[in-house]
């Protein structure tokens, strides 16, 4: 009613504000996704996919599946630009060095 209609107008909508609360939610759940990756004890897999969007730039998107308290988790984990090529040799540096940044053992 009116009472959530004032607190829908205290928020602030600037779209600086916008970006940096969907910029801290995006941290935050890749950094759940990274702690649960790091707390399993089984081995996880993951896929990848290379894309063009529509402005002709090769994106490589990485999803991950793991076990969470008994049941399989499947999870977005990144998505970066492939500014080289999209050959494996790219795909694979690019896959290692977000593993090495956020401290996950990327074993093949």
């Amino acid at each position: 009613g009116k009472e959530a209609e004032k607190k829908l107008q205290q928020v602030p909508l600037c779209n600086d504000t916008i970006r940096s609360r969907i910029d801290d939610m995006s941290q935050d759940i890749l950094q759940q996704i990274v702690s649960d990756l790091v707390a399993t004890l089984v081995k996880f897999s993951i896929q990848l996919d290379e894309s063009t969007d529509v402005s002709n730039c090769n994106q490589l998107l990485v999803f991950v599946r793991y076990v969470k308290e008994g049941s399989v988790r499947e999870e977005f984990l990144f998505c970066e630009c492939l500014l080289e090529t999209t050959k494996a040799i790219d795909v694979l540096q690019l896959v290692k060095a977000f593993f090495t940044k956020h401290a996950l053992n990327l074993q093949m």
